[in-house]
């Protein structure tokens, strides 16, 4: 599924142009296969979740701008082949937070199951200790825990990825000039969020070990499609844009959960790509 969308620009590009439509319902249908085919590892969680990333980013067109400013300063090179991981993953903040979102919201898996085997085992809750007896099953979950207006603001059911975000606060230096973007960049982080409240991989000795692999794979992907491409809703009829949007929202609303949590009909997308008009690179 990773090779046919980058498959898929790559052949855009070499045709040339300044507009391109890129019909991908097929390709978010075999997210959805992939998670049925390959369930509990990293390539389905990544096709999963880039399913929803990119129905999100297609009816949030500021958000892509953010990303297409991230992308023009960090990358240096056209050629995906020149994007070193250690120097470049870290510093795509924007492209990582389009990933984290959509798993706090839509989990792959909706639990994490423990079992207390043979030995008796205590957990502190506050100010309590409470002592769960061996030959327990315990589910942690991850929908009501990243779902938690306590841990995630008031809007925790909505999709923001702003949240993932902190920065130093300042757009202007001392002399009341305005940043430039390289400053600006800088001043910004990708928050960790406390042990307990964000845990798609699992977390502990027993976290998942494909975790990093997915993180670089949907960085890269999402990366080589905003690098010169706007995405944006196949509108359908006489469909304006706001309805548009409203239907693709739609789609997201009515996930399903089979083994693990997807869009129940993700062959009714169809999105149009264009080509930005400047490209982000020059």
């Amino acid at each position: 599924m990773s090779t046919s969308i980058v498959q898929l620009c790559h052949d855009r590009d070499e045709a040339g142009g300044t507009f391109k439509l890129l019909p991908i319902r097929n390709v978010l249908k075999s997210a959805s296969q992939a998670e049925k085919r390959d369930t509990h590892s990293a390539p389905s969680l990544t096709a999963n979740t880039l399913a929803y990333g990119i129905l999100f980013l297609t009816v949030n067109r500021n958000v892509q701008d953010w990303i297409a400013e991230e992308l023009s300063e960090i990358l240096t090179s056209e050629d995906p082949s020149q994007w070193a991981y250690d120097q470049v993953l870290p510093k795509l903040k924007w492209c990582q937070a389009i990933m984290l979102e959509p798993l706090r919201l839509f989990s792959t898996i909706t639990e994490i199951p423990k079992d207390t085997e043979q030995t008796a085992q205590t957990l502190r809750l506050s100010n309590r200790i409470l002592e769960i007896p061996p030959h327990t099953a315990v589910l942690s979950s991850l929908l009501a825990t990243h779902g938690r207006p306590k841990y995630w603001d008031n809007d925790s059911c909505l999709w923001r990825p702003s949240r993932w975000i902190v920065t130093s606060g300042l757009a202007f230096d001392d002399a009341g000039t305005e940043l430039k973007t390289t400053e600006r960049l800088a001043s910004e982080a990708l928050i960790q969020p406390e042990k307990g409240i964000y845990f798609p991989w699992a977390e502990g000795a027993r976290y998942c070990p494909g975790k990093k692999f997915s993180l670089a794979e949907f960085v890269a992907i999402i990366a080589r499609i905003l690098r010169s491409y706007i995405v944006s809703p196949l509108h359908e009829g006489n469909e304006d844009e706001d309805s548009a949007n409203k239907r693709i929202l739609g789609l997201i609303d009515d996930s399903c959960q089979g083994l693990l949590i997807h869009i129940r009909e993700p062959e009714k997308a169809a999105l149009m790509v264009e080509r930005r008009t400047c490209d982000i690179l020059e």
